[in-house]
């Protein structure tokens, strides 16, 4: 086993708080703008963002081919993670 280790704090994930508030920003501005796809893009975005634990840049990177979306298991292929 390598000597990799580290930690969970408070840098490295949104709080519940941050979370809910990026949530309630998010629906103030689908309701400032018009077309429902840009709406439902951006949502989906966020939440996926946010289920999966996804770094900005890895969740920009993502293609819709890399999204296998199995009844019993879905999954992400993540190609630009941190680390490579």
């Amino acid at each position: 086993m390598s000597g990799f280790s580290w930690s969970l704090d408070g840098r490295k994930f949104l709080s519940a708080g941050e979370v809910e508030a990026l949530r309630r920003r998010a629906a103030r501005w689908r309701r400032a703008k018009d077309g429902l796809e840009r709406d439902v893009r951006a949502w989906f975005a966020l939440e996926l963002g946010l289920a999966a634990g996804l770094r900005l840049m890895e969740l920009a990177a993502l293609r819709c081919g890399d999204l296998l979306l199995h009844q019993d298991r879905p999954e992400a292929v993540v190609r630009r993670g941190k680390g490579g």
